[in-house]
């Protein structure tokens, strides 16, 4: 498989956001992952997803979440079944999700402790919790 320089860049990119915050939060409970660079990393970030997360955490049970970010805003989808994907916004979601972008993609890096959870952060659903999503994207 071939990997051009955008995709090395961007994964350096995320490297670089994400231990920037390990490093940031250690000293404000509250740091949030750096904003200049949110837009870019929720674009890229679709390919890594089913690596990153855990698709048979739900215990084999398909969910659509429609995904809505603040900072920069998106709306997608996510769905997770046999693999983890983002998809267009769906017509009929299992699950609504609003948080702030980066929060979604710490997240998906498993860098999503409630105490690092913004308020601001909702899951609207009757079956599916933020700690179903926490155990989706568990980490490294």
């Amino acid at each position: 498989m071939a990997v051009d320089v955008a995709a090395v860049a961007g994964v350096r990119l995320t490297e670089f956001a994400h231990h920037t915050w390990d490093v940031e939060v250690a000293f404000d409970h509250e740091a949030p992952l750096l904003s200049a660079v949110s837009g870019l990393l929720l674009d890229q970030a679709g390919p890594f997803l089913d690596f990153l997360g855990r698709a048979d955490a739900l215990d084999a049970r398909p969910v659509r979440i429609a995904v809505r970010t603040t900072a920069p805003e998106r709306t997608f989808g996510l769905e997770v079944g046999d693999a983890i994907t983002l998809t267009d916004d769906p017509d009929r979601p299992d699950a609504v999700l609003n948080a702030p972008a980066e929060w979604w993609l710490r997240l998906t890096t498993g860098r999503h402790a409630p105490a690092h959870t913004p308020s601001e952060v909702s899951l609207a659903s009757a079956s599916l919790t933020v700690d179903d999503l926490r155990r989706v994207f568990p980490g490294f």
